[in-house]
């Protein structure tokens, strides 16, 4: 079985907008997808074999704070935003994570950016999804949110053994994710200051 996972703006999502720090702009939020071509018996070179979209975090359209992220003064909900899913296979098993900005339970918190026009922007947190088997429909997905976005996460990353046992690593900023310095295209914000 050939999975592939991506981040994506959902069709129905016209008015859901988040700030983008490493792009300096407004855009839809994004949730994360899978798709699935089983290999053994499907030439997967056709998108015919390939099978429709799952959208495993679901937080596009979902909001747990309230924030200036527009810089307009008012406090209006950040809506959940899935950024940079990672998938892994260990064993059996097949592990999605990524950093949402959904983080439910009270204890998320935020950062103002004064170099991007006072915008004060939600704080991430890890999710983890994973599978055995069966990856097709949404019911075979154990999601699990691993931390409650009280630190900025960032640069979440994989490992397992064969066995089936697997560990995740992330990055958390106590302050919020810190724009970088470094030259280059875009504000930074990739995790290199955590």
């Amino acid at each position: 079985v050939l999975i592939v996972v991506y981040g994506d703006i959902l069709e129905n999502n016209p008015s859901n907008y988040v700030y983008d720090s490493k792009q300096s702009s407004e855009r839809p939020a994004r949730d994360v997808f899978i798709t699935i071509c089983n290999s053994a018996s499907s030439d997967c070179s056709l998108k015919a074999n390939w099978s429709d979209s799952i959208n495993i975090s679901n937080t596009a359209l979902l909001s747990s704070i309230q924030t200036d992220w527009n810089g307009d003064g008012s406090r209006t909900d950040y809506h959940g935003d899935s950024d940079n899913p990672h998938i892994f296979a260990s064993g059996s098993h097949v592990v999605v994570t990524w950093a949402d900005k959904y983080c439910p339970g009270g204890q998320q918190r935020s950062v103002t950016y004064l170099e991007f026009d006072s915008r004060e922007i939600a704080m991430s947190c890890v999710y983890a999804a994973h599978a055995t088997g069966n990856f097709s429909d949404l019911s075979d997905w154990t999601i699990n949110r691993l931390s409650d976005g009280s630190r900025d996460v960032k640069q979440d990353a994989t490992k397992g053994l064969g066995s089936g046992a697997w560990a995740i690593t992330w990055q958390e900023d106590p302050l919020g994710l810190q724009p970088g310095e470094a030259e280059g295209p875009g504000e930074g914000s990739s995790g290199a200051k955590t």
